[in-house]
């Protein structure tokens, strides 16, 4: 099977998310520490790579159900609008449909990253302090902010390219 633009997306929209999370708890959970521990050994088993692997995947879905309600709400809130439900018919056009599609592994997907990981990051470190971690200091929370802050400004910017492209599409003329 042939790794597509369709995998790519699904890897940076969900898994990768999911992976953060994972690594950012294993700092202050001795169980996760210890499925990072073993993928640095030698004896790094399918099954181990596998667990962890659908592990992330799984964090990284519950992720982006979170980022849906929170952070798609937001960009709404602050006047970032979706195109015109009813521009959506024009899907039925193959090449407008094959276009659309484009835009959504383009951008959309980008968005879902930046997005997921900037809730992944925000709910490991809640869980880093909730446990009483050594994770307050204040660099560690200066940098904390500085990504989270990123990932926002790159969310917003990629759902904004991605309305504005598949508006472009979907309204286009034959």
């Amino acid at each position: 099977m042939d790794f597509t633009g369709k995998q790519f997306g699904v890897l940076i929209a969900f898994l990768l998310p999911g992976f953060i999370f994972l690594w950012i708890v294993s700092q202050s959970s001795p169980l996760i520490a210890s499925w990072f521990a073993n993928a640095q050994q030698e004896s790094v088993t399918a099954a181990k790579f596998l667990f962890v692997f659908v592990a992330s995947l799984c964090i990284g879905l519950i992720v982006s159900a979170i980022r849906c309600a929170l952070i798609d709400s937001l960009l709404k809130l602050i006047g970032l609008k979706p195109p015109e439900d009813g521009l959506y018919s024009a899907l039925s056009d193959p090449e407008k449909y094959k276009a659309f599609q484009g835009a959504v592994e383009n951008h959309y997907r980008y968005y879902q990253y930046y997005s997921n990981s900037l809730v992944a990051i925000l709910a490991a470190i809640l869980l880093n302090f909730i446990s009483k971690s050594d994770c307050a200091k204040t660099w560690y929370i200066i940098g904390v902010s500085g990504v989270c802050i990123v990932l926002l400004w790159g969310a917003r910017d990629a759902l904004s390219k991605h309305y504005k492209k598949i508006t472009e599409i979907l309204k286009a003329e034959k």
